[in-house]
């Protein structure tokens, strides 16, 4: 593989930039951020090799491809903007790959590769749209966070989750595919989770169908851990160790559920709507404080 020179490899060549086997570790990130930003029909790189690049804030016009590309050092593309469609294949990200907050206004697509470290696509504000996000045959060896993603028309098809996956309050679209995923999380309890909030996102969209199938798997892998469900089909049933017993003034979704006379997706799909009581975040997990139920409570009289 060739180190990276400017004026001997940077060809512009029928308004394209084409870019094979070149090393790009070496190079200071204002020289990567100089190819990408090129205002040109095309971009793509083709068997290169590159370390940390942050393009953080960055607006691309071209469309770009990387094929065949290694990421060995950590990603950013936080708060970035892609006015053309932006394409992985046989990708390997060794590090951290951060799309915060990213604005697609095309397509996005990651297929046939892996992220061996934590992969985060979260819109913060839920306000982003593209014309589709798929991922096809991606491995996520670490966490992979999509929390407030529109996916659009997009696909997830034959992909692997082997860590923590998070799909909360995103949207999908109305051509949106999802089909041979591998849920593979060893975190069981934090697994579980993550199905049901993956569930709640497909079910808000309309996908009922495949919120279903994500439920039976939920199912299954409950009662091979011996897990009771939340929702069995048959309303809510209390059940004491979901209480949380160092705080009396904390309540938990099955709780406020059951205070309510409604089931726990019905609280998901209020917080995706900024309804309902307020909800107090701890981690990952959702708590409602006694108070703020109280306030509800007195409101809705």
């Amino acid at each position: 593989m060739r180190k990276y020179n400017k004026d001997k490899y940077l060809k512009i060549l029928d308004n394209q930039i084409y870019l094979y086997e070149i090393d790009f570790s070496l190079c200071s990130n204002e020289e990567i951020l100089a190819i990408l930003s090129s205002n040109v029909a095309d971009i793509s790189f083709n068997r290169c090799k590159f370390k940390d690049i942050n393009a953080s804030n960055k607006i691309f016009k071209a469309p770009i491809s990387f094929n065949r590309c290694d990421f060995d050092g950590n990603i950013s593309f936080d708060e970035a903007e892609f006015d053309e469609k932006i394409h992985f294949e046989h990708f390997s990200f060794k590090k951290k790959a951060s799309f915060i907050n990213a604005k697609f206004n095309k397509a996005i697509e990651f297929r046939n590769g892996i992220f061996d470290s934590r992969a985060d696509f979260t819109d913060s504000n839920n306000s982003l749209s593209c014309q589709g996000i798929n991922l096809v045959e991606a491995i996520f060896k670490d966490e992979a966070i999509f929390n407030g993603r529109d996916f659009n028309n997009g696909k997830i098809m034959e992909s692997r989750f082997e860590a923590p996956f998070w799909f909360d309050n995103c949207k999908f679209g109305t051509r949106f595919k999802t089909i041979g995923h591998i849920f593979n999380c060893k975190k069981r309890k934090e697994f579980l989770t993550c199905l049901q909030v993956l569930k709640f996102s497909l079910r808000a969209s309309g996908f009922n169908i495949a919120a279903s199938d994500i439920e039976n798997y939920e199912l299954e892998v409950r009662k091979e851990q011996k897990i009771q469900t939340i929702d069995d089909g048959k309303g809510f049933i209390p059940n004491s160790s979901n209480i949380i017993q160092d705080n009396q003034n904390l309540y938990t979704t099955e709780n406020v559920a059951h205070i309510l006379r409604i089931r726990p997706n019905t609280l998901a799909v209020w917080r995706s709507q900024r309804k309902g009581p307020k909800p107090t975040y701890i981690g990952r997990k959702v708590f409602y404080k006694k108070e703020d139920l109280d306030e509800y409570l007195n409101n809705a009289k």
